[in-house]
């Protein structure tokens, strides 16, 4: 099967959920580095919104045995998703219906998200990001973790 592959992730208190009610504080707001710690999550009443401008804000779709066919695809992305441990693997947060997951939520429920695709029949430079041949305008906000003046 194809399979696809997630380069970036840092999840980090970037606005609020809901304008009308503007959270008091904000914790979670470093991504960290390779030298420099981090501090991750989501505060309550606080989002954490991913624009196509930030670095590794995508995933290579790839087929160790030969190159993706052009045509219409169904990418399903899954958060957290339900596992059966094996071997004495530790299970973090058991859901209702039996299975494991790494991350305690109170609604597993709604954890899966698809799109549809197109790939084209040929390789261009159409698109956003690494060589995709559109550079993002001056002002758009490009590092999340510089919209509360921290990092």
């Amino acid at each position: 099967p194809i399979q696809a592959k997630k380069h970036g992730f840092c999840m980090i208190d970037t606005d609020p959920w809901e304008a009308n009610v503007p959270p008091t504080s904000f914790v979670y707001r470093s991504c960290g580095t390779q030298t420099r710690a981090g501090n991750q999550g989501i505060s309550t009443g606080w989002a954490d919104t991913y624009f196509k401008w930030l670095a590794g804000q995508f995933f290579l779709l790839t087929d160790p045995r030969e190159p993706i066919p052009a045509g219409e695809y169904l990418i399903r992305i899954t958060a957290n998703p339900p596992f059966t441990p094996v071997g004495g693997e530790p299970c973090p947060h058991l859901d209702g219906l039996g299975f494991c997951h790494m991350l305690r939520e109170s609604n597993y429920g709604n954890n899966v998200a698809e799109v549809r695709v197109t790939v084209p029949d040929r390789v261009g430079k159409q698109g956003f990001g690494p060589g995709g041949g559109i550079e993002p305008p001056p002002h758009e906000l490009i590092d999340d973790e510089n919209r509360h003046g921290a990092g």
